[in-house]
Protein backbone atom coordinates (compact mmCIF):
# COMPACT_ATOMS: atom_id res chain seq x y z
CA UNK A 1 0.00 0.00 0.00
CA UNK A 2 2.95 2.37 0.41
CA UNK A 3 3.95 4.58 -2.46
CA UNK A 4 7.56 3.87 -3.28
CA UNK A 5 10.18 6.33 -4.34
CA UNK A 6 12.09 5.60 -7.46
CA UNK A 7 15.20 7.26 -8.78
CA UNK A 8 14.28 9.57 -11.68
CA UNK A 9 17.49 8.72 -13.48
CA UNK A 10 19.15 5.78 -11.74
CA UNK A 11 22.08 5.82 -14.16
CA UNK A 12 23.19 9.30 -13.07
CA UNK A 13 22.53 9.90 -9.37
CA UNK A 14 24.40 12.78 -7.79
CA UNK A 15 24.90 10.70 -4.65
CA UNK A 16 25.46 6.98 -4.49
CA UNK A 17 23.61 5.70 -1.47
CA UNK A 18 24.74 2.52 0.18
CA UNK A 19 22.26 -0.36 -0.12
CA UNK A 20 21.55 0.02 3.62
CA UNK A 21 20.49 3.66 3.09
CA UNK A 22 18.08 3.00 0.23
CA UNK A 23 15.19 1.90 2.51
CA UNK A 24 15.76 5.06 4.56
CA UNK A 25 15.66 7.14 1.37
CA UNK A 26 12.38 5.48 0.36
CA UNK A 27 10.97 6.23 3.82
CA UNK A 28 12.08 9.86 3.60
CA UNK A 29 10.42 10.21 0.19
CA UNK A 30 7.15 8.73 1.48
CA UNK A 31 7.11 11.25 4.33
CA UNK A 32 6.11 14.82 3.55
CA UNK A 33 8.28 17.70 4.75
CA UNK A 34 6.37 18.12 8.04
CA UNK A 35 6.64 14.39 8.74
CA UNK A 36 10.39 14.40 8.05
CA UNK A 37 10.71 17.36 10.45
CA UNK A 38 8.87 15.48 13.21
CA UNK A 39 11.09 12.42 12.69
CA UNK A 40 14.25 14.54 12.72
CA UNK A 41 13.14 16.31 15.90
CA UNK A 42 12.76 12.92 17.66
CA UNK A 43 16.11 11.59 16.41
CA UNK A 44 19.66 12.02 17.68
CA UNK A 45 20.10 14.96 15.29
CA UNK A 46 22.33 17.49 17.06
CA UNK A 47 20.54 20.68 18.05
CA UNK A 48 23.40 22.91 17.00
CA UNK A 49 24.06 22.15 13.34
CA UNK A 50 25.61 25.26 11.81
CA UNK A 51 23.78 26.85 8.90
CA UNK A 52 24.21 24.78 5.80
CA UNK A 53 24.09 21.02 6.27
CA UNK A 54 26.72 20.44 3.59
CA UNK A 55 29.11 22.97 5.11
CA UNK A 56 28.78 21.25 8.47
CA UNK A 57 29.97 17.94 7.00
CA UNK A 58 26.65 16.15 7.57
CA UNK A 59 26.00 13.60 4.87
CA UNK A 60 22.78 12.66 3.15
CA UNK A 61 23.11 9.17 4.61
CA UNK A 62 23.39 10.60 8.13
CA UNK A 63 20.24 12.69 7.73
CA UNK A 64 18.39 9.67 6.30
CA UNK A 65 19.52 7.62 9.31
CA UNK A 66 18.13 10.30 11.65
CA UNK A 67 14.79 10.29 9.82
CA UNK A 68 14.63 6.52 10.13
CA UNK A 69 15.65 6.61 13.81
CA UNK A 70 13.12 9.33 14.68
CA UNK A 71 10.35 7.48 12.84
CA UNK A 72 11.10 4.34 14.84
CA UNK A 73 11.27 6.29 18.12
CA UNK A 74 7.90 7.87 17.51
CA UNK A 75 6.28 4.50 16.86
CA UNK A 76 6.41 4.23 13.10
CA UNK A 77 5.13 6.02 10.06
CA UNK A 78 1.47 6.28 11.20
CA UNK A 79 2.51 8.07 14.42
CA UNK A 80 4.83 10.44 12.55
CA UNK A 81 1.95 11.16 10.15
CA UNK A 82 -0.39 11.87 13.08
CA UNK A 83 2.07 14.16 14.87
CA UNK A 84 2.67 16.13 11.66
CA UNK A 85 -1.10 16.38 11.19
CA UNK A 86 -1.51 17.77 14.74
CA UNK A 87 1.34 20.19 14.12
CA UNK A 88 -0.29 21.42 10.88
CA UNK A 89 -3.61 21.78 12.69
CA UNK A 90 -2.11 24.08 15.32
CA UNK A 91 -0.06 25.95 12.71
CA UNK A 92 -3.21 26.45 10.62
CA UNK A 93 -5.04 28.00 13.55
CA UNK A 94 -2.19 30.45 14.08
CA UNK A 95 -1.85 31.15 10.33
CA UNK A 96 -5.54 32.11 10.14
CA UNK A 97 -4.89 34.68 12.85
CA UNK A 98 -6.86 32.80 15.47
CA UNK A 99 -5.54 32.18 18.94
CA UNK A 100 -4.79 28.77 20.31
CA UNK A 101 -6.60 27.81 23.47
CA UNK A 102 -4.53 27.27 26.58
CA UNK A 103 -4.89 23.48 26.14
CA UNK A 104 -3.85 23.68 22.47
CA UNK A 105 -0.78 25.79 23.32
CA UNK A 106 0.17 23.31 26.03
CA UNK A 107 -0.23 20.33 23.66
CA UNK A 108 1.78 22.03 20.90
CA UNK A 109 4.52 22.98 23.34
CA UNK A 110 4.53 19.46 24.80
CA UNK A 111 4.99 18.02 21.31
CA UNK A 112 7.88 20.33 20.38
CA UNK A 113 9.24 22.08 23.49
CA UNK A 114 12.57 23.20 21.98
CA UNK A 115 11.77 25.87 19.38
CA UNK A 116 15.37 26.11 18.15
CA UNK A 117 15.49 22.34 17.58
CA UNK A 118 12.07 22.51 15.92
CA UNK A 119 13.26 25.23 13.53
CA UNK A 120 16.39 23.24 12.77
CA UNK A 121 14.40 20.05 12.11
CA UNK A 122 12.05 21.92 9.77
CA UNK A 123 14.94 23.48 7.86
CA UNK A 124 16.82 20.20 7.54
CA UNK A 125 13.62 18.38 6.47
CA UNK A 126 13.08 20.93 3.73
CA UNK A 127 16.69 20.73 2.62
CA UNK A 128 16.48 16.93 2.64
CA UNK A 129 13.80 17.16 -0.05
CA UNK A 130 16.22 18.99 -2.35
CA UNK A 131 19.02 16.63 -1.42
CA UNK A 132 16.93 13.57 -2.29
CA UNK A 133 15.94 15.15 -5.61
CA UNK A 134 19.63 15.64 -6.38
CA UNK A 135 20.19 12.00 -5.49
CA UNK A 136 17.67 11.07 -8.15
CA UNK A 137 14.54 10.45 -6.06
CA UNK A 138 11.20 12.04 -6.80
CA UNK A 139 7.83 12.16 -5.13
CA UNK A 140 4.80 10.56 -6.70
CA UNK A 141 1.76 12.79 -6.95
CA UNK A 142 -0.48 11.89 -4.04
CA UNK A 143 -3.41 9.75 -5.10
CA UNK A 144 -6.72 11.03 -3.77
CA UNK A 145 -10.21 9.64 -3.43
CA UNK A 146 -13.56 11.28 -2.85
CA UNK A 147 -15.13 10.29 0.45
CA UNK A 148 -18.73 10.92 1.49
CA UNK A 149 -19.04 12.33 4.98
CA UNK A 150 -22.24 13.23 6.83
CA UNK A 151 -23.27 16.84 6.37
CA UNK A 152 -22.89 19.02 9.44
CA UNK A 153 -26.37 20.58 9.25
CA UNK A 154 -28.41 17.84 7.62
CA UNK A 155 -31.03 17.61 10.45
CA UNK A 156 -31.09 13.84 10.09
CA UNK A 157 -31.90 14.04 6.39
CA UNK A 158 -28.90 11.91 5.38
CA UNK A 159 -27.14 14.56 3.33
CA UNK A 160 -23.50 13.93 2.60
CA UNK A 161 -20.65 16.12 1.56
CA UNK A 162 -17.92 14.81 -0.67
CA UNK A 163 -14.37 15.52 0.46
CA UNK A 164 -11.18 14.79 -1.46
CA UNK A 165 -8.80 12.86 0.79
CA UNK A 166 -5.25 11.70 0.04
CA UNK A 167 -5.09 7.90 -0.07
CA UNK A 168 -2.02 8.03 2.19
CA UNK A 169 -4.10 9.76 4.88
CA UNK A 170 -6.60 6.92 4.75
CA UNK A 171 -3.80 4.32 4.89
CA UNK A 172 -2.03 6.00 7.82
CA UNK A 173 -5.28 6.53 9.73
CA UNK A 174 -6.20 2.87 9.24
CA UNK A 175 -2.75 1.68 10.36
CA UNK A 176 -2.80 4.01 13.36
CA UNK A 177 -6.30 2.93 14.38
CA UNK A 178 -5.37 -0.73 13.98
CA UNK A 179 -2.38 -0.28 16.28
CA UNK A 180 -4.47 1.48 18.90
CA UNK A 181 -7.11 -1.23 18.82
CA UNK A 182 -4.46 -3.94 19.08
CA UNK A 183 -2.75 -2.30 22.07
CA UNK A 184 -2.86 -4.43 25.21
CA UNK A 185 -5.45 -3.37 27.75
CA UNK A 186 -4.09 -2.61 31.21
CA UNK A 187 -5.59 -4.81 33.90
Amino acid sequence: MYHHATPTNPSKPTYDLSPASEPAAELAVRLDCDERARALYASDMPSDIPNGARRSGITLEQVLAWVQQGTERLGGEPEVWWLAKRDRHFGGIVARGDKLTKAQRAEWHELWPDTQRDDQARGLASYLGFWLAEAGYHWHSPATVWVKVPGADDDGMGYYNEVEVPVRDLEMAQLRTGRQLAAPVAA
